[in-house]
């Protein structure tokens, strides 16, 4: 969910059903693994607004540089950081 993704072509109805549901308006269901769809229910539609301006305001650099962050399993250290999908 990205402005130079699927997101970029959403409404903020859209963009809020698909949050607190889980599936896009295109039929797709996300993953729920990297989903918080518990507190993203509790949202109010101020709070996902902001969330959709947010969104709206990175740039796609900005993007790119989130999605090829490692992601962190483990201690605070980082002795444990691999890039997501591969296991011990």
């Amino acid at each position: 969910m990205t402005p130079s993704g699927d997101l970029g072509h959403w409404a903020f109805d859209d963009f809020a059903t698909t949050v607190r549901t889980g599936q896009t308006p295109e039929g797709k269901v996300l993953d729920p693994s990297v989903m918080p769809w518990p507190i993203a229910t509790r949202m109010t539609d101020v709070e996902l607004e902001a969330l959709w301006l947010y969104l709206q305001s990175l740039p796609t650099a900005a993007i790119a540089a989130v999605r090829t962050r490692p992601h962190v399993h483990g201690g605070r250290d980082g002795a444990t950081m691999r890039p997501r999908g591969q296991h011990l």
